[in-house]
């Protein structure tokens, strides 16, 4: 973002679903039209996991935790500063966007025949 900011680069696209409201005027890759990349989208995320078993009431502190640390106007600066928008997703709805991440790229290392060494 400083970067873009300081006009020293040029943003051609965003690499999300929708445009960013940091960078209203730079349309997304399926909005650019490039070529191969439909619905190509790479969101940053961050997470905290705990191990299988742990108490409800430890995950529940540490969803209050993050979602404490998500709301704080300094961590949303900080993260809008370097691009990012700023969410707090927690529970099931972090298991499903885990989840969709494994799958996206499990299908793409398997379509570019990608092998663990």
């Amino acid at each position: 973002m400083p970067q873009i900011q300081a006009g020293r680069v040029t943003a051609l696209a965003v690499a999300t679903a929708r445009r960013s409201p940091l960078l209203p005027g730079v349309p997304t890759f399926d909005e650019s039209g490039v070529a191969g990349t439909r619905g190509y989208t790479a969101d940053a995320w961050y997470g905290l996991l705990a191990p299988a078993g742990t108490p409800a009431a430890a995950l529940q502190a540490l969803t209050r935790a993050a979602r404490s640390f998500a709301e704080q106007s300094s961590t949303a600066s900080k993260l809008q500063g370097l691009g990012m928008e700023p969410q707090s997703i927690c529970g099931d709805a972090f298991v499903t966007q885990m989840d969709r991440e494994i799958g996206h790229y499990t299908k793409l290392a398997s379509e570019l025949n990608l092998k663990a060494e």
